[in-house]
């Protein structure tokens, strides 16, 4: 589902529903909402379903002012920002990498040196 056809939905809930409209109802809408939109992204992370949560709220916010509906509990969205995560598979790989790099560099020195050796020798 694309974010437009949620907003559009959600248009179509007020518009109906705005007289006896109960806050726990649409919120739930909302989050069924926010989870269809965010399967059909494909993006990951929790900030993504947040964000998108938070604008169907703001848009929910404004068309609930079109009909004058206020709620006893404003309608919010419990979201902190979250630090970002230090990417260790990514981080364990590079030094995987520097060290084979390492390895390969001292196994070609001693047998360029072996070569040299004979060499010198004959």
């Amino acid at each position: 589902m694309k974010l437009i056809y949620a907003k559009l939905w959600l248009k179509k809930y007020i518009k109906y529903n705005h007289d006896k409209l109960d806050e726990n109802k649409l919120n739930r809408a909302i989050i069924n909402l926010s989870h269809r939109v965010y399967k059909s992204h494909g993006m990951k992370g929790h900030n993504v379903r947040q964000s998108i949560r938070s604008q169907l709220v703001e848009y929910s916010k404004a068309e609930l002012a079109k009909y004058d509906v206020t709620f006893k509990r404003p309608l919010k969205v419990r979201y902190i920002q979250r630090h970002a995560r230090v990417p260790t598979r990514r981080i364990s790989h590079a030094v995987g990498y520097t060290i084979l790099w390492i390895i390969k560099m001292i196994g070609l020195l001693i047998i360029v040196l072996i070569i040299y050796y004979i060499l010198l020798h004959l």
